[in-house]
């Protein structure tokens, strides 16, 4: 029977886990026919195998168990990939389960895709951080960033908060869409999930989002990869993923849809700020140490989006030809459409001034011209000094109505007044 989807679950001594993973997919397909489970024991030393096998003997037409050696999280989600024969593939950590009602819901417009041939690249729906021993949920949904309802292209997509960035928790491929990407994913190796989420973006060319809260994300077990600790231990296998992606492209040449682009850049931004953060956080500061990792990024960030250290941009840099300058142009001039309005280099200038710096200048436009804020100019946001509807806001970042703006600032005590027009923009 044709599959619709194929379910990966990686396994690595997951016995005390993988049933309740195993029971949310099977009750909330209601043991459908046309689905597909794989269970991918990793080299696990304890009762993981035998619990695949009996679970394949008890659904032989639903799943199967893949045994191979350990090969870490994403060998393991390599070999599902590879047996999948489903047309869409999700993958669900072995710790984790998804929501009966989400699930039937997401198989139904699945299944009504391929009755009207429509082809839909990406399925992205909310996830939901389930912190049991908290007894917390926190969903993250994708509500403003992404249209619902509907099948849509990347040109259709808005602007993304940092809190809503598409993790492997909330996306379902297309099966040959991620064997078209060859994900280049490392053994032994934990935040792959990373990669996947990142790099088979630019071959997704139709996407749906429905608004539902399919996969609860299990959070607070001991020596989690998310934990502080963990992750400063495993700051070079952070650094591994981190360089993997920055070397999958060179954004605005590779990848065609500007607002794609611009988000990859959000993504690349994040993970760059994660490794720096715990960097920071552990016994020794390892940028030190990476002069040349270092010296890499830079080159990467400002020959992505044409950006001079400390704010502005350049028509020219070093390393590319005037002739690959003269092809990407149009591309940066279709991304820097939102940086064009009124104000928007005065605020530069007032982001310097107030305590940032250079680098906070260059931060500015690290989006490669669309505004889209770091936690720092969030903050600035909150101190805006007001103005009416023919001036802008005192960060240039956009438009505010009469009422808000300076009702904001009665608030805050700022002076109202706002920035002006800066001539000839």
């Amino acid at each position: 029977m044709h599959k619709i989807i194929s379910f990966g679950i990686p396994c690595y001594n997951s016995a005390a886990d993988m049933d309740h993973c195993i029971t949310s997919i099977l009750e909330g397909s209601n043991f459908a026919e046309d689905i597909e489970i794989i269970i991918v024991d990793d080299g696990s030393k304890d009762e993981t195998p035998a619990k695949a096998d009996e679970w394949a003997a008890r659904y032989p037409s639903i799943i199967k168990v893949v045994h191979q050696e350990n090969g870490g999280h994403g060998i393991a989600l390599l070999a599902g990939l590879r047996e999948a024969q489903g047309t869409y593939y999700k993958v669900v950590d072995s710790d984790d389960w998804l929501d009966a009602a989400a699930l039937s819901t997401m198989l139904s417009l699945l299944r009504g895709f391929e009755e009207r041939d429509m082809r839909v690249d990406l399925f992205i729906s909310n996830y939901v951080y389930e912190k049991v021993y908290e007894g917390k949920h926190v969903t993250i949904s994708y509500h403003g960033a992404l249209p619902r309802k509907k099948v849509f292209t990347w040109d259709k997509i808005g602007y993304f908060r940092p809190d809503q960035n598409l993790l492997m928790h909330s996306l379902c491929y297309r099966v040959d869409v991620l064997r078209e990407a060859n994900l280049p994913l490392p053994a032994h190796t934990f935040y792959v999930d990373n990669i996947y989420a990142y790099v088979p973006l630019p071959h997704c060319k139709t996407m749906y989002y429905a608004d539902i809260d399919l996969y609860r994300y299990f959070i607070g077990r001991e020596g989690q990869s998310v934990n502080e600790a963990t992750m400063i231990r495993r700051l070079d296998q952070q650094f591994r993923i981190t360089r993997i992606m920055m070397n999958a492209y060179h954004l605005y040449t590779d990848v065609k849809e500007p607002r794609l682009a611009s988000y990859m850049m959000g993504y690349f931004t994040m993970m760059m700020s994660v490794c720096s953060i715990f960097s920071k956080l552990s016994e020794e500061d390892r940028w030190k140490h990476c002069p040349a990792l270092q010296r890499r990024v830079r080159q990467y960030l400002y020959s992505a989006g044409g950006l001079r250290p400390g704010g502005g941009r350049q028509d020219h840099v070093p390393g590319r030809t005037h002739q690959e300058d003269e092809q990407i142009r149009p591309q940066r001039q279709q991304l820097c459409a939102h940086d064009r309005r009124p104000g928007y280099h005065r605020a530069q200038v007032q982001a310097r001034g107030d305590g940032f710096g250079r680098r906070g200048a260059l931060r500015c436009r690290q989006q490669a011209g669309c505004i889209q804020p770091h936690d720092y100019l969030l903050r600035l946001r909150r101190q805006n000094h007001g103005g009416d509807r023919d001036r802008v806001c005192g960060q240039g970042l956009r438009r505010l109505q009469d009422g808000g703006c300076r009702d904001h600032c009665r608030r805050s005590g700022s002076r109202p007044g706002g920035i002006r027009p800066h001539p000839g923009r």
